[in-house]
Parts: structure tokens; sequence; C-alpha cells
């Protein structure tokens, strides 16, 4: 069997500094064929983005994808929702998850798998004062052993 080849489109790192992942899903995304062709060619942004369900269904909202150059009349509007498409045994696990206080559901990143674009969404907490003031702590000591040891190699 062959294997799955991942390309990168787009990711949203940044996110991880201020949330905790409580569980990620890999979910299908309904676009049309301009939004396919402007994603490829990454000319799209998940920094803002976040997922909501509404009516038993995932939709994304605020990921801007621009408007593919030769689409014409064929572009949709910008900035509508998009659907996602999950099983309903994935949707339930992520209501029981959401329904937490304090959670969110947001797309980590958007990546083509054998040729179909895929979002990887998560829902996530956000990170309280300890969680984080601990992870700066241990960012700060592993940035000091970084330089101990460039050290120790020049001199």
């Amino acid at each position: 069997m062959a294997r799955a080849v991942e390309t990168v489109l787009l990711s949203n790192r940044r996110i991880l500094r201020d949330f905790k992942v409580l569980e990620t899903f890999e979910a299908g995304i309904v676009l049309s064929g301009p939004e396919v062709k402007s994603l490829r060619q990454r000319h799209a942004s998940i920094r803002e983005a976040y997922a909501r369900i509404e009516r038993g269904e995932v939709f994304v909202y605020k990921m801007t994808i621009q408007p593919y150059a030769q689409g014409g009349i064929w572009n949709p509007e910008a900035g509508r929702p998009l659907k996602l498409l999950l099983n309903r045994a994935e949707i339930d696990r992520i209501v029981g998850k959401w329904g937490v206080k304090n959670t969110v559901i947001i797309p980590l990143k958007a990546y083509l798998k054998n040729r179909r674009i895929k979002l990887e969404i998560a829902v996530m907490r956000r990170k309280e004062g300890p969680d984080r003031r601990d992870e700066i702590k241990k960012q700060d000591l592993l940035r000091e052993l970084r330089q101990e040891t460039r050290v120790v190699r020049k001199g």
C-alpha cells in the first residue's frame, strides 16, 4: 500500500504558545475549484480562524482564502464559513470536549494528503497563569543550555 504524502500548505504554530491541545482531528474541507487552486498556491491564512458546531456540523470561520486570480465569476465570496467533513463519532467527541469551560476549536494546519486538502483541527484550552509560567521557565532553561553548549564548543 502506498504511503500518504503530506505537504503542509498553512500552519498556525503561534497558537500553541497560549493554548494547550486536548485532542486533534483530521477533517476534510468543502471548497470550490478556485479556492482549491488558491490554497495550493498558499494564498490563504488560518491565523484568526476558529471552528464552531452548528446543527450537528462543524464550520470554520475567518479562514481567509484570497480569490484566485484566474477564477473570474467562479470565485466564491470571501470570508464565508467553510464546512468540515467529519464522521458522527468524531463530531460527538468534539462536542464532549468542547462543552467544557474555556475550550475552543482551532485549526492548526492545512495540508495536502493524497491530493486532497485536509485541515487539522484541535480542541484546545487556554493556558492559565501557572501553566504559562512553567513553560516560560522551561524555555529559558533550554535557551541557557544551548548557549552554554555553544560556548563550550567554541572555547
